[in-house]
């Protein structure tokens, strides 16, 4: 996805990239999307399914605050 001068869809503001952080029992890292439904388990919360994963990146908007989320490819 080109980032060149990404602007919000709701204001017109300019969009800055970031992150969610995933906290874990290991610590933390940058979300991912999951193709598919997660499994539940007691023992361990949520467990990832099988499909394809993507990092997601997020975007803000720097005068209103609005989120947009994209699940890229590498």
């Amino acid at each position: 996805m080109s980032t060149d001068r990404l602007k919000c869809p709701k204001c017109d503001g300019d969009m800055e990239e970031g992150y969610f952080l995933d906290h874990s029992v290991g610590g933390a890292g940058q979300q991912r999307w999951g193709k598919g439904k997660p499994e539940r388990s007691f023992a361990h919360g949520t467990v990832p399914s099988s499909g394809i994963r993507f990092i997601v990146t997020t975007y803000r908007c720097c005068e209103c605050g609005f989120l947009e989320a994209y699940a890229e490819n590498d």
